[in-house]
């Protein structure tokens, strides 16, 4: 249904003048190829006329079976998620249509991985934009395909210790906050309970180890407010607060 159809000449006399098709649909047509376009699954009794230079004619017959096509549909779970979330359920919403039924399911997830269940779930593995694809085949080996795009993005987190312990064992000896997603222009300021500032540092592999004025002399044991300026993949600007104690 709504493919072209070609039908051609078994055997041909250079005698006919006209050759002409009746589709058995309304359409028709004078060639000595026919090509029709069936709108409506069914039945067709297809009638080939020819016609001599002296007027004769004589008509054969035979049968088009038009077959239903195919309709391939799915809704994901979610179209945008986070790597922290990568699952994503797929239903199949494809319709065969009656009296037909569905044979047949491939999954391309985009990602170089398939499946070929009906409603599969899928664990992506990395961000990025994939496109996935469903094909159906149905009874009669007619076929449908349909696409949707998903995004797995980054994630953007931090993470910071309540404490350190900068005494010369090797052991929890900075104070550095981390996570997921930090991108560029990370800015981190250490403050003591007065206000005054005691460290900072716009590098996120320059950590503070427990050193204030410049690094002249050890902060002493004490709660310290600690402000960090981050941006995220999309370029979003984030700002953290947060207490960290300085143990000796």
């Amino acid at each position: 249904m709504g493919d072209i159809t070609s039908f051609t000449i078994d055997s041909a006399s250079i005698n006919i003048s006209i050759w002409t098709w009746n589709y058995g649909d309304g359409n028709s047509s004078i060639g000595l190829a026919g090509i029709n376009e069936y709108m409506d699954t069914g039945i067709y009794n297809v009638v080939l006329t020819a016609t001599n230079i002296n007027g004769c004619t004589d008509s054969s017959s035979n049968i088009a079976i038009v077959n239903p096509l195919p309709l391939s549909d799915f809704s994901p779970s979610t179209t945008i998620t986070s790597i922290l979330n990568p699952i994503i359920d797929f239903s199949d919403l494809s319709l065969p249509p009656s009296p037909a039924s569905i044979l047949a399911w491939y999954w391309n997830f985009g990602d170089g991985t398939s499946d070929s269940i009906q409603h599969p779930t899928h664990t992506y593995l990395d961000t990025g934009k994939y496109q996935v694809q469903l094909s159906i085949i149905n009874q009669y080996g007619c076929s449908d395909q349909t696409m949707q795009i998903i995004y797995i993005e980054p994630e953007f987190i931090l993470y910071a210790p309540n404490s350190f312990t900068p005494n010369n064992d090797d052991i929890n000896e900075t104070f550095i906050p981390s996570g997921i997603g930090i991108e560029n222009n990370f800015e981190m300021f250490i403050f003591d309970r007065w206000g005054d500032l005691v460290f900072e540092s716009s590098d996120i592999n320059n950590p503070w180890r427990g050193f204030a004025n410049n690094g002249n002399k050890e902060a002493q044991e004490d709660v310290y407010v600690w402000m960090v300026f981050a941006t995220d993949h999309s370029s979003k600007k984030h700002k953290f607060l947060g207490h960290v104690t300085l143990i000796r």
